[in-house]
């Protein structure tokens, strides 16, 4: 629960996310280049220098982000987005009110 909740927050952040317009129009305009891989958004883009530059401390840090993920239980994989909400709150729903705005946009339930 904690690291879908976690990736809720991560994933509706200004800098952290990607506008899904915006990344479909990259997508489509990379196929139309004929390219066969596109990098998307300045986290990744940030990522594939440091892995390109120091493959062995960025595999060190996933590694150590990796670790401090908390161990799901077997029943969280069933909870829904709503269901976490009310669990953690109102400043869960402020961080995570861009996503929900995309979301409802984009006909995605939560």
């Amino acid at each position: 629960m904690a690291e879908a909740s976690w990736f809720g927050v991560a994933v509706s952040l200004p800098l952290l996310s990607l506008n899904a317009e915006h990344a479909a129009r990259l997508a489509v305009k990379a196929v139309c280049a004929g390219k066969t891989e596109a990098v998307l958004g300045v986290p990744a883009q940030i990522l594939l220098e440091a892995q390109t530059l120091l493959p062995g401390l960025t595999a060190d840090v996933l590694r150590l982000s990796n670790a401090l993920l908390p161990a799901g239980g077997p029943d969280e994989s069933m909870r829904t987005g709503r269901e976490r909400e009310d669990r953690h709150g109102s400043f869960y729903s402020l961080l995570t009110a861009f996503g929900k705005r995309a979301g409802q946009r984009l006909n995605q339930p939560i």
